[in-house]
């Protein structure tokens, strides 16, 4: 089991090679300046999704920022019960995955075809599914 985990990343990992090289043009974008920012992050636990929720809140109050979107990987085949569907918070879970641990799904494409001034990061490793959202 062990064995194919590894060859799904593997093969992951080139499909985002080969993505990446496309026609990507990135721009630096002053925080204050954006009227529309998303975050991407992994939702290990309650603590983390409350740790990106205090912070939504602060980059709206101290920006003035009115469309910040956030998406959470949680690395589990269900969404737990404390992620429950709230206004420009979304999910996504290993169900949402293809076999190469690509993120698809209504959620993801809505996320990935909405124009963000500043997209954020918050992960601390690399998670390939999300790797996978910024890259595109």
């Amino acid at each position: 089991m062990k064995i194919l985990m590894g060859l799904k990343e593997w093969l992951g990992r080139r499909a985002l090679r080969r993505e990446v090289r496309s026609e990507r043009k990135p721009v630096v974008k002053n925080l204050a300046d954006a009227q529309k920012v998303g975050i991407v992050y992994l939702c290990r636990d309650e603590a983390d999704h409350n740790y990106v929720r205090n912070y939504v809140k602060r980059i709206k109050e101290e920006h003035g920022i009115s469309k910040v979107m956030a998406l959470g990987y949680v690395d589990d085949k269900d969404i737990p019960t404390y992620l429950s569907a709230r206004l420009n918070f979304d999910q996504f879970c290993q169900k949402d995955l293809d076999w190469f641990r690509k993120p698809s799904g209504n959620t993801v494409e809505n996320f990935i075809t909405e124009e963000y001034e500043v997209l954020i990061d918050l992960t601390l490793e690399d998670v390939l599914p999300i790797q996978h959202v910024v890259a595109r």
